[in-house]
């Protein structure tokens, strides 16, 4: 009943010993609510509480994020934002559930894991992440075609920022397709 446990096993063995294995739930997102509600989302997608003891060091998603913890759990969701039956434009995913996508994705690519501190959800509902290097925040849009997003980014900072600076741009937009849009700061 313990909701930072994901696995519990206790059994006694044949000479008497109490035996207790324990398998601890992984937050990867920590969420804040515009209601300033606070939890974490684990790697299995679930909801859990925020501990009063201890904080888990996991990128922080805020800004306008109407759900809360009392839904418990993303709901079930495929991986991929188009079903087979939309062919047209498609649409990004409910909030939370991208921010869980773009999550696993920061958590397996240890480059932008450590580049990115925050997600911050627009009053547009769009994606925005703030760098720990430079003076200037990224607008993802959504989560579709997150990989090509985030290639894009990546060459932009190797072949642009290091020659241009770090410090010349307040806004780098990539939610246009193969376009990395940038707003210059005034002088």
């Amino acid at each position: 009943s313990n909701p930072y446990v994901e696995q519990a096993e206790v059994y006694s063995t044949i000479d008497g010993k109490l035996q207790v294995k324990v398998m601890q739930r992984d937050p990867m997102v920590r969420i804040i609510t515009m209601q300033d509600e606070h939890f974490y989302i684990d790697r299995n997608g679930r909801f859990m509480p925020v501990s009063d003891r201890y904080s888990t060091p996991v990128i922080v998603a805020s800004g306008y994020i109407f759900d809360t913890y009392t839904e418990m759990q993303i709901p079930y969701w495929s991986g991929d934002s188009t079903s087979s039956a939309d062919t047209a434009i498609p649409r990004p995913e409910h909030v939370l559930r991208q921010i869980y996508k773009l999550a696993q994705f920061l958590d397996a690519d240890t480059f932008w894991n450590a580049q990115l501190e925050q997600i911050y959800v627009n009053d547009q509902q769009e994606i925005e992440l703030i760098p720990r290097l430079g003076n200037h925040r990224i607008i993802l849009g959504s989560t579709i075609d997150l990989e090509e997003k985030f290639n894009r980014l990546y060459i932009f900072y190797t072949a642009g920022l290091n020659k241009t600076g770090w410090n010349n741009y307040s806004v780098i937009n990539l939610k246009y397709k193969n376009q990395v849009v940038c707003t210059k700061i005034n002088s």
